[in-house]
């Protein structure tokens, strides 16, 4: 009987021993720790590593996809704790520094926080040389749509007038981002209930560049994208024009930024102007719309400027 109860409490020991191995905590805000799960997913680039065991190296590091698009996977921590955000940028030493954002060491309200990051560099069978960027953010919970905004001007002033401030911090830095959009902003709701929207998405941001100095310009997104991408110049009005579209946008879009720029992005001739403004929108909303997305970039406002605009401080008639 005694050995009987001996071989149960061993076996218990053993279960809570194994359950506690497989729930063992993983904290990817440590450097390391993200090194370690970066090399992992190199191996699966690589194609070392096949999509099913990458996918239980995920659950491994208790993470859930939270969306993939183009060359980038977001994951999100499932204690709620942050956001995994894997990159794939092709090696080019004439484009901009995709981690130009994290040698900034950018700390303001309105971006979001970014906790810790990691790069490898990896050769594909081609000898083409790319390099993933691994990036822990502070995990936002509110996302910006047509069910936030519901035709609500003082919302959409809201968010304008938030992400106003985290550019102004980011010109102030040298630094653009180059993709503003509504998919690129988001909300973190406060204990008091007060929402703080943030600029997200930060492996776009690149350092200012000299004025006459030609740059690479990667076209991100098209519905927003500035008139003089064109003619490959990083300018701090580039963000201003998106800041804009962005503006404008945020009245129209019900689907997100694909179904905007299906719609309204193509369409619209940026030497022209086309806008048009639902009935709820104010004279100040429909001028400083207008003002953001002046063909010329010598002709816009910036951040300081817009701060003062009538639309942002509701000081119109």
């Amino acid at each position: 009987m005694n050995l009987s109860i001996l071989c149960i409490t061993v076996l218990i020991q053993f279960i809570r021993a194994a359950t506690k191995e497989r729930v063992k905590p993983v904290n990817l805000k440590l450097k390391k720790t993200l090194k370690t799960f970066l090399s992992k997913f190199a191996d699966y680039k690589n194609k070392s590593m096949s999509l099913s065991d990458w996918n239980q190296v995920a659950i491994k590091y208790n993470l859930s996809k939270i969306h993939r698009r183009g060359n980038r996977i977001m994951y999100k921590d499932n204690s709620g704790a942050y956001v995994v955000k894997l990159s794939t940028v092709e090696h080019d030493p004439c484009r901009t520094d995709p981690l130009a954002f994290a040698r900034k060491k950018i700390n303001h309200p309105n971006i979001v926080k970014l906790h810790c990051w990691a790069t490898q560099e990896i050769t594909s069978k081609r000898k083409k040389r790319f390099i993933l960027v691994a990036s822990v953010y502070e995990l936002c919970d509110v996302i910006i749509g047509s069910r936030l905004i519901n035709n609500d001007e003082n919302t959409i002033r809201s968010i304008v007038h938030q992400v106003l401030l985290g550019l102004d911090y980011l010109h102030s830095k040298k630094l653009v981002h180059l993709d503003i959009k509504p998919d690129n902003i988001m909300g973190k709701t406060g204990k008091n209930g007060k929402i703080t929207y943030k600029l997200i998405d930060l492996d776009t941001i690149a350092d200012l560049p000299p004025e006459d100095d030609e740059i690479y310009r990667q076209v991100f997104t098209s519905g927003y994208v500035d008139p003089e991408y064109g003619q490959n110049r990083i300018l701090i009005e580039s963000d201003i024009y998106q800041l804009g579209m962005t503006a404008w946008a945020l009245s129209y879009m019900k689907k997100g930024d694909e179904e905007w720029c299906r719609n309204w992005g193509k369409k619209y001739n940026k030497k022209r102007k086309q806008h048009t403004f639902k009935s709820f929108s104010s004279v100040e909303y429909g001028e400083f719309v207008k003002t953001c997305t002046d063909y010329d970039p010598k002709r816009r406002p910036n951040c300081r400027e817009l701060l003062l605009h009538p639309f942002i401080t509701e000081t119109g008639n």
